[in-house]
């Protein structure tokens, strides 16, 4: 994950599936200092399977965090299996 600064901030996931597949749609929410902020933002993988989203730009402080959670990816004959160890969300904290 990333945070992106300017006027307002924003943070970037991206999102591994490995191995690579691509043309898959990754899906997944956005939370801003603990509150969901964005539901259902969606990116589709490259060929080498990475899909990167972007967060809603919001003012924030040092210490404010952003967190982004997979809760779906849809390609065709995969399912998805929030249960399997893989790590489905991560979180960053503004500089």
């Amino acid at each position: 994950m990333a945070v992106v600064a300017g006027r307002k901030y924003y943070a970037t996931a991206t999102i591994t599936i490995t191995p690579g597949m691509g043309g898959a749609t990754v899906v997944g929410d956005w939370y801003f200092k603990g509150a969901l902020r964005m539901s259902g933002a969606t990116a589709v993988t490259d060929a080498d399977g990475i899909a990167v989203l972007a967060s809603m730009t919001t003012p924030a402080k040092s210490g404010d965090t952003f967190m982004f959670m997979v809760t779906d990816i849809v390609a065709s004959g995969y399912i998805y299996d929030e249960s399997s160890n893989v790590e489905t969300s991560d979180s960053i904290a503004v500089p």
